[in-house]
C-alpha cells in the first residue's frame, strides 16, 4: 500500500501532466482561433516534414551507395591516416 508521501508524490506528478495538457489545449485553441497564425502552423509543420524527407531521402542514397562500393576487408582511410602514410 503507498504511504502518504508517495500518494502526494504521484497526486503532485499527475497534476503535473494535467497542466502540461491543459497548456497544449489552451495553445491550440488560440490557434485555431486564429486563422493567420493557424496557417503558419500549418505551413510549419509541411515545411519541417520536407526536411525530414530530405534528410531521410539523403541518407538512404548514402546508405546505397556505401552498400554498392566493393569492399576492401577495412574501413576506408581517412585523409589524415593517408597523408601520414604518404607524408
Amino acid at each position: 500500500m503507498a504511504t502518504g508521501a508517495e500518494l502526494l508524490r504521484l497526486l503532485r506528478s499527475e497534476a503535473d501532466r494535467v497542466s502540461a495538457i491543459a497548456d497544449q489545449l489552451r495553445e491550440a485553441v488560440e490557434t485555431v482561433g486564429d486563422p493567420v497564425t493557424a496557417e503558419a502552423e500549418m505551413e510549419a509543420v509541411r515545411a519541417a516534414a520536407e526536411q525530414r524527407a530530405t534528410v531521410a531521402e539523403a541518407r538512404a542514397a548514402a546508405a546505397e551507395q556505401r552498400a554498392a562500393e566493393p569492399t576492401s576487408g577495412g574501413p576506408k582511410p581517412t585523409q589524415q591516416q593517408q597523408r601520414w602514410q604518404h607524408g
